[in-house]
């Protein structure tokens, strides 16, 4: 957003307004410098672009009638589960996963204990970026994922992107060993940054399966322009692989009865 012919009170209007929305917002801007005398302000598409439109279709994980994953004591709802992104679907959904999540506690029996090579495992995998003394810094990582993402799967996607994306994204994996933390609050944005990274493939994977436009701008395939209510009225489930990979599947929706 070009900005430089605001002067200093008509910024600080637009940074006042700006967090209406989102509070923190106007200090973000004012720490990026972006309250500056003939400033650019840089942006991107806003979250519903980023997430979903959560009032026409749904993504997160797959639970089933009684909230519950695939993962045996592990319960979903509101945005994180794959059928209630509403605010009134979120509030009843979460009641029904707490209550579900009550039930399944009661009801366990004793768990198995946990074993203490795998425990010693994962703590050295979650530290290690902590311990490392050169790498990479976790913001770098996450701006080489951003652009990638907003040049091959932003809202306009094709086969030839989605990809080059997937290639990119994959390529990336051997540079997560180079990440480095110098303190906790370092550590838990590599991990982050990782995540990042995982849940993109998964977006770009789906998306790629998904062989049509559906709500368009938000998934408009730009080789499939055309809604496919045969083929493709439905979800597309992701899963992990074997070897790590992300598999897809297609699941169609019923509405008989």
């Amino acid at each position: 957003m070009d900005c430089s012919h605001l002067r200093a009170k008509e910024r600080a209007h637009l940074f006042t307004t700006l967090g209406y929305d989102k509070d923190t917002l106007p200090d973000f801007l004012i720490k990026k410098g972006y309250d500056l005398e003939g400033t650019m302000i840089e942006m991107t598409v806003s979250e519903p672009m980023q997430a979903r439109p959560s009032e026409l279709c749904g993504s997160g994980i797959k639970i089933d009638a009684s909230c519950a994953s695939s993962v045996p004591g592990i319960f979903a709802a509101g945005d994180s589960s794959d059928q209630m992104g509403c605010l009134h679907m979120g509030v009843a959904g979460g009641y029904a996963a707490g209550k579900h999540a009550s039930d399944y506690a009661r009801q366990a029996k004793h768990l198995r204990p946990l074993d203490a090579k795998k425990m010693t495992a994962e703590k050295e995998r979650i530290f290690k970026p902590l311990n490392k003394k050169a790498g990479m810094p976790y913001w770098e990582f996450e701006d080489i994922v951003r652009h990638i993402t907003t040049d091959h799967f932003g809202p306009v996607k094709t086969e030839t992107s989605l990809n080059a994306a997937l290639s990119k994204l994959d390529r990336l994996d051997a540079a997560r060993q180079d990440l480095k933390a110098d303190n906790l609050h370092e550590l838990m944005r590599v991990h982050e940054a990782m995540n990042i990274q995982q849940v993109a493939k998964i977006t770009a994977a789906a998306a790629l399966a998904r062989k049509e436009t559906r709500f368009p701008p938000y998934h408009y395939r730009a080789d499939y322009t055309e809604t496919d209510d045969k083929n493709y009225c439905g979800l597309i489930v992701v899963k992990k692989g074997p070897n790590n990979e992300v598999t897809t599947r297609f699941e169609p929706l019923s509405y008989d009865g």
